[in-house]
């Protein structure tokens, strides 16, 4: 432990170099000016209402205790102690929290983010007259404290993690030290408390000498303690401790009171402890419950104020500030009301159009040049496609059917392309194939090379063409998604033949001019072997980094690490064994050159190392080696185009009930006419034209409603990896559990792939949108430029209309990015995070959509009329709640669905068994707190906020329905439900021109059930039957009814013996 110098602590000497400060102009008026120039968001639109209550209110009460202050969505208010209307003292986007006053009663510390970045600020008690104490831009501050003798001590975050020497913003979120701050000066000491991982809310009582905070090593529920700090010596001791947890101490003037927060049974509490007996009791049992599963970025429960004779505390409770006398716990309120007034920015939401006549492809994968450069060959909808350089017309490699394309290889004669496939089914294959150039354009027939079955990938021709190597797998861990150690490297005759084993585990194989040893790239490493695998070293180790290849002459390696990722170029000292970092290419041990800024994936080399090429949507680019500038790449786009999926022909639904989700129509018997892929027309029975030998369908007695849009749906029955697959058991569940539309707001890139493969027809499966990979703080976005290069990214070559942004960094970053999208209509999709005050921050600022629900309950006036005035879409997502036991562990332990025959035709057995019958979390009805946030979506639903439905993808298919049935258990009415999972989630990710509703002239998404869903909402899971974009299926099958007549495709556990 550190020892502090005796008396050193005490009299707050800080030896470190003087703090910057911001100065503004002093202004006497009772709303200072908006000091928040260093935030780069522009205001268009004022948020303002009157409240008398608040959630999560942070308060302090002045040492005459003669005034509260508090903290209301981002702004600072004071009132008399007696309470009456607050007085708004700091003002403008900024999210001003926290706030303490002096020992003396005539300034105050809080916690802001007005220069961008998160700081701790002084202003005069009314607000005047701010100034910065600490400085920079990627600071986490909470809990600031008055020392006794008038410094400050504050928590402070640790730091960002780093990648293999990335600069990320990325932290760990649940790390904190405490910091104490000179006034005079001084960039700050930190306090060593010992072995601990966080360290909040730090409390004086009487004597200055000793300092309470709360301490977890491991942060968790029922893992807090309070420790004291006595200053002289550096000793700590443990002082409470509670099975609910130990939070938030406050020691009363005189020192004989500490008072803490704890659970109690399913709530939460208040602890008494007497500090001169050590007797402890609950002085009060119904308080705001902490946030010790969150992220605590205001600490773990509100702050409070003993009042200056020690008698009662001041506390927040149950939305509003109470008073809460000590020691008998009786609580009263002190009421307040407020006058919010907010400035926000733009929302950030666009409308689109679902194009249904033509695919044009979004991704290229594996693409390679031949030899000479003159043809490109690549996958695109999972097969090959060959094209001249550098603007031809891409055709068909082969004239195969029925089986997956990927990763393509030239011969380095140039004369053959080997690549592997892959078929799914009951009796799954996978292969490594080759064609023979044709001399024109027509597709040419494959010649199978591998004799022994197995899923095979990453294949690569040796440097003198003999010889094909290649990661071999078992076709079962291939079908069952599961890719651990059972994997091979192995080669075989370049003309076709019986495999042999090189040795065991992962890598991508790779080739030099020294035809004697076989590469392969392993994590951050390039390693060598003989064709034995033997004699095995390590050539080049480059930390941090996702892909490294060789070049062929040895003289290069190739990267791709870094948030995108980006492409660097490593000159290499012809030294084996080493290893560097590519993070600073200038402060490299070597030679470093970064290639990109918008991003790169699919690496390859030229045969001749001249130049490396990678791909990024449907762009293919090639970067001349010996070039100085960024001229030396070369971009080509390829366009290529087919058919949308469209059944052909005219439908008729005829007399069912029809809950159309336009407005609250109802229609009690109603008639659909579909033609094609599109809704023709909707009515009562007997009002509709029915086009004559159009096929009818009596559906007499049941319910007709749109397709369920999940906006929030981890799509996640699919193994990553870069041969894609020809079927996906969680696409085809969702679809038959009547889901037709996923917005995935956390992915790989190749869902944008699998996108393509469902649009054209070629899978079964729900319409599937998607953010790709999630905005975090690992891109390291340092200013608008840099955020315009990262929506470039998703916006032009992903072509996705959406990006999830995931604490990408400080609030700057995070505007920067919604400047950046909108520039290029794209829409912001926010992830809570686990932190209210980033929430906040992100409705003002304009995010359209939060995607996940608030992580503390309950929620009150301020934040809903937050939402509903800014607009923001809430998608609570209580399958995985935020602050409490996940809901579907209630699910998975409640419900008995191991034997449902439908299910088990859909997902796999061990996955039905993992789910139903092997949860290791078991937790009481009261543990949950799903309820209690259905109960806050359903007031917030009354108050006028929109809200949608998503899934999470926790448990594909049924999961969803748990979803609707959480909110009904919170009070949330039937009707309700059913918009937010329809026309609201239509309108969330932009779509509701085209789906969402039954209208004349939407697409025919729509699901038949046999039990009318408003009379009670279990009633969903009577799936009749499932239409998406005209296709009519069987609900437990998915056997095509309209206008085919075909079974699903077979999946591989469907066979007696799986």
């Amino acid at each position: 432990m550190y020892i502090l110098i005796p008396g050193l602590l005490a009299c707050s000497l800080i030896i470190a170099p003087p703090a910057s400060a911001q100065e503004t102009e002093p202004d006497t008026a009772a709303t200072p000016p908006d000091t928040t120039e260093a935030l780069p968001l522009q205001t268009t639109r004022t948020i303002a209402f009157t409240t008398d209550e608040g959630t999560w209110i942070d308060l302090d009460l002045s040492p005459d205790g003669r005034t509260i202050i508090f903290e209301l969505l981002g702004d600072l208010y004071t009132i008399p102690i007696s309470g009456g209307e607050a007085t708004r003292i700091t003002s403008g986007l900024a999210y001003d929290a926290q706030p303490r006053f002096s020992p003396s009663g005539d300034r105050i510390v809080f916690v802001s983010d007005r220069n961008g970045g998160e700081n701790v600020w002084l202003a005069k008690a009314d607000g005047t007259e701010p100034e910065m104490l600490t400085s920079g831009m990627t600071n986490r501050f909470q809990s600031p404290e008055w020392t006794p003798d008038g410094h400050i001590v504050v928590s402070k975050g640790t730091g960002a993690l780093r990648g293999g020497g990335f600069p990320s913003r990325q932290y760990d979120q649940r790390a904190y030290d405490i910091m104490l701050y000179d006034l005079r000066g001084g960039r700050g000491i930190r306090l060593d408390l010992g072995e601990t991982t966080s360290l909040l809310g730090a409390a004086f009582g009487s004597d200055p000498r000793y300092l309470y905070v709360s301490s977890a090593g491991q942060p968790r529920p029922g893992g807090w303690r309070i420790l004291v700090l006595d200053r002289e010596t550096g000793e700590t001791t443990s002082v409470a401790g509670n099975a609910g947890g130990a939070l938030r101490p406050v020691v009363s003037p005189d020192g004989r009171w500490l008072v803490y927060g704890a659970r109690y049974d399913h709530g939460q509490g208040l602890r008494l402890r007497d500090l001169e007996t050590g007797e402890e009791r609950w002085l009060h049992t119904d308080v705001q419950r902490d946030e010790q599963e969150g992220i605590f970025s205001r600490d773990l429960m509100p702050a409070s104020a003993f009042t200056p004779d020690g008698d009662a505390l001041i506390l927040y409770a149950r939305g509003r500030i109470r008073r809460l006398a000590v020691p008998s716990g009786e609580m009263t309120e002190i009421p307040f009301t407020a006058d919010v007034e907010l400035p926000a920015g733009p929302l950030v939401r666009f409308d689109y159009r679902i194009e249904d006549d033509t695919v044009e492809i979004q991704q290229i994968r594996g693409a390679r040049p031949s030899p000479d450069g003159s043809r490109l060959v690549f996958t695109a909808l999972n097969k090959l496609w060959l094209m001249d350089l550098p603007a031809g017309v891409p055709h068909r490699l082969t004239d195969a059917v029925g089986v997956v394309e990927h990763d393509p290889v030239w011969s380095p004669d140039g004369r053959h392309i080997a690549y592997v496939t892959w078929r799914g089914g009951t009796n799954p294959e996978g292969t490594i194939q080759r064609v023979t150039l044709p001399a024109g354009t027509g597709p040419a027939s494959p010649q199978q090379l591998t004799t022994q079955p197995g899923f095979y990938e990453k294949a690569v021709y040796s440097a003198d063409g003999s010889r094909i190597v290649a990661q071999r797998h078992s076709l079962y861990d291939r079908a069952e998604g599961r890719f651990g150690g059972d994997v091979e490297l192995v080669w075989i005759p370049a003309a076709g033949g019986s495999a042999t084993v090189i040795t065991r585990g992962r890598g991508t194989p790779q080739f030099t001019d020294d035809t004697s040893r076989v590469w392969v790239n392993v994590g951050e490493a390039l390693e060598s072997m003989d064709w034995n695998g033997y004699d095995r070293r390590t050539e080049l180790t480059v930390s941090g980094v996702r892909q490294l290849l060789i070049s062929p002459d040895r003289k290069y390696a190739y990267a791709l690490g870094g948030g995108g990722p980006q492409a660097y170029l490593v000159t290499l000292p012809g030294v084996s064994g080493i290893s560097v970092s590519v993070a600073n290419p200038a402060g490299s041990a070597v030679l470093v050159k970064k290639l990109t800024t918008i991003g790169a994936m699919f690496p390859a080399w030229s045969h001749d190392s001249g130049s490396l090429h990678y791909s990024l949507g449907r762009s293919f680019f090639t970067h001349d080696v010996a070039a100085e500038d960024s001229a030396a790449t070369a971009r080509t786009d390829i366009v290529l185009r087919v058919p949308a999926d469209k059944p052909r022909g005219t439908i008729v639904l005829r007399g069912a009930r029809i809950l159309t989700m336009n407005g609250r129509e109802v229609i009690e018997r109603g008639d659909i006419v579909v033609t094609d892929n599109r809704i023709v027309a909707v009515g009562t029975s007997g009002s509709v034209d029915i086009p004559p030998g159009a096929r009818t369908i009596d559906v007499s007695g049941k319910t007709i409603l749109p397709g369920y849009v999940d906006s929030h749906g981890h799509v996640g029955g699919f193994g990553r990896g870069e041969v894609m697959r020809d079927r996906d058991w969680s696409f085809m569940i969702n679809l038959a559990y009547g889901v037709t539309t996923i917005r995935d707001p956390s992915t790989g890139t190749d869902v944008f792939g699998y996108s393509d493969l469902l649009r054209a027809g070629e899978m079964i499966g729900s319409r599937l949108y998607a953010t790709g990979p999630v905005l975090s703080g690992g891109n390291n976005i340092t200013s608008l430029d840099a955020a315009r290069d990262v929506i470039t990214r998703y916006a032009d070559f992903y072509n996705t209309r959406y990006i999830k942004q995931y604490g990408a960094g400080e609030r700057r970053v995070l505007q920067w990015l919604l400047l950046a999208a909108a520039e290029k209509e794209v829409t912001a999709v926010t992830e809570p995070y686990y932190d209210v005050k980033k929430d906040v921050n992100d409705a003002l600022d304009g995010y359209p959509e939060m995607g996940h629900g608030w992580p503390i309950y309950p929620v009150y006036r301020d934040l809903t009329q937050l939402l509903v005035q800014t607009g923001q879409v809430h998608t609570a997502t209580l399958t995985t709640t935020f602050g409490g036991p996940k809901g579907r562990t209630y699910f998975f332990t409640r419900k008995d669905f191991h034997d449902d025959s439908k299910l088990r035709r859909f997902m796999p057995h061990a996955d039905v068994d993992r789910a139903a019958l092997r949860q290791s979390n078991w937790y009481a009805d009261g543990q949950y707190i799903f309820v209690q946030h259905a109960e806050g979506i359903r007031d917030m639903i009354e108050a006028g906020v929109k809200v949608a439905m998503g899934g999470h993808g926790d448990f594909d298919g049924p999961g969803f329905h748990w979803e609707l049935e959480m909110h009904a258990m919170g009070g949330v009415p039937e009707w309700e439900i059913l918009r937010a999972a329809t026309i609201n989630g239509a309108e969330a990710i932009g779509f509701a021109r085209d789906i969402g509703s039954i209208e004349v002239g939407k697409l025919a998404d729509l699901q038949v059930l046999d039990r009318n869903p408003l009379d009670d909402i279990l009633n969903t899971l009577a799936i009749r039957y499932v239409m998406k974009n005209g296709r009519l299926y069987e609900g437990d099958s998915l056997r095509e009814v309209w206008p085919r007549e075909r079974d699903a495709p077979g999946l591989w556990w469907w066979r007696p013996d799986r």
